[in-house]
């Protein structure tokens, strides 16, 4: 299976020489990215194993072993078992640790902690929004209820007064966020030899869990509001104003 740019016209059938011997294998696909492929300029060929018995013995090879990260100590064991030497392992940990990816992961997460301290600041600003205005909420409150207001509707204007505000932003943050991430992840692939190119992923745990928080947020506030302007005393609150 020949790796490389195009697919085949139908099943083919290729030759290919290897120093004294010459292997014929069927063209099944075509692939530009696959497990193995070091760059774009050297074709990789994917075959099976038993293609190549009759190869000549003295051809430059390399056998690999290909398992998933939970497997692989279990391969280790029985490749060992085997009496079969292993000269290099490689994983997506030790890739990232030994290429020019590394520097991008540590700016992604700085950038992560900075949203992150950006939200706490945000919810703080919320909590202190909510106790400046509690005087005049609560007067207004208790008015309302003097003319049959019930502490449902209270609920429900102070969850839609705060969907307002913090959902506007969560979709303006979000919104803004993918669209910067779309324009400039090209951009930031600091290996332009080896494939794959760099692919946009969209942070679905992230944008969920942000969207629970902030769901969260607003109900918190409308019955922690609510709860205080119960506990006001009418009297004390109408002299005051």
């Amino acid at each position: 299976m020949p790796i490389r740019r195009g697919k085949p016209r139908g099943m083919t059938v290729t030759r290919i020489v290897a120093r004294n011997s010459t292997v014929r294998v069927r063209v099944v696909e075509r692939r530009d990215i696959f497990p193995g492929l070091r760059d774009g300029f050297e074709p990789l060929i994917v075959v099976n194993r038993d293609a190549l018995r009759n190869a000549d013995p003295f051809v430059i090879r390399s056998e690999e072993v290909w398992t998933t990260q939970s497997s692989a100590r279990a391969a280790k064991a029985t490749l060992d078992r085997a009496d079969i030497l292993t000269f290099s392992q490689r994983s997506p940990a030790s890739f990232l640790s030994s290429s020019g990816l590394l520097p991008i992961t540590w700016i992604f997460q700085y950038l992560r902690a900075l949203a992150v301290l950006i939200g706490l600041v945000a919810l703080a600003g919320l909590v202190f929004a909510l106790a400046a205005r509690t005087r005049r909420r609560t007067a207004s409150y208790v008015l309302a209820r003097r003319m049959g207001l019930h502490k449902r509707a209270f609920r429900r204007s102070m969850a839609v007064e705060l969907t307002a505000v913090l959902g506007m932003g969560w979709i303006v943050g979000a919104g803004f966020g993918l669209i910067a991430v779309a324009t400039v992840y090209r951009m930031l692939d600091p290996d332009l030899t080896d494939p794959p190119s760099p692919a946009l992923a969209i942070p679905v745990a992230t944008l969920v869990g942000t969207l629970l928080v902030t769901i969260t947020a607003v109900t918190l506030g409308a019955l922690i509001t609510q709860y205080f302007a119960d506990r006001a005393d009418p009297a004390s609150v109408m002299r005051l104003e």
